[in-house]
């Protein structure tokens, strides 16, 4: 199981995941392999100067996100950098487990893996959104499922054959859940 908790002044923007147990099987991939060996993995979003003065205005515009992902040290071991079009991104304000959305994640510069969320038609607890982890040759090494939850963030890790891998949850004591800061 892991334990997602926010940390820092923006606390909806900087998540730690900290990892017990063995992660994955890593195969003979080097960006699977120093996954493998982090106890703890935080990710960070770079802010965007636009999006936080067009959120303090009233009307966010959606940049396409970045966020450095760091090793326990502190150390950033990925990059990752969405890939999603202006339109698609300005629907997440109005339909935000619905739109689709495409993630890279970069290892030394190179695309290590894709995280891709198809368009859904989500309604409550009705055909909740699932991501698609896939590697930089494009096969499905898992997907993460968004099932519905009452003021919780939780997600369940599956292998390419549907078999739970663990489950990340923040709980419900995250502030981003109930008063979203535009930092």
């Amino acid at each position: 199981s892991f334990k997602l908790r926010s940390l820092g002044p923006c606390p909806a923007r900087i998540i730690s995941l900290t990892m017990q147990g063995g992660l994955l099987n890593a195969p003979a991939m080097p960006a699977m392999q120093v996954l493998g060996n982090c106890k703890e993995v935080k990710i960070k979003e770079q802010v965007r100067v636009i999006e936080a003065i067009t959120a303090a205005l009233g009307q966010e515009v959606e940049m396409a996100n970045k966020y450095k992902i760091e090793d326990d040290y502190g150390n950033e071991i990925f990059f990752a950098v969405e890939q999603t079009d202006f339109c698609t991104r300005q629907l997440k304000q109005c339909l935000p487990d619905c739109t689709s959305w495409n993630l890279d994640i970069l290892f030394q510069d190179q695309k290590a893996f894709q995280l891709e969320r198809p368009c859904t038609a989500t309604c409550c607890c009705l055909n909740r959104p699932v991501m698609t982890i896939s590697d930089a040759n494009g096969t499905q090494i898992g997907n993460i499922e968004d099932p519905c939850t009452c003021c919780s963030l939780r997600f369940h890790a599956r292998d390419p054959s549907g078999e739970e891998l663990f489950t990340v949850d923040g709980g419900c004591c995250q502030w981003g859940l109930f008063c979203p800061l535009p930092c």
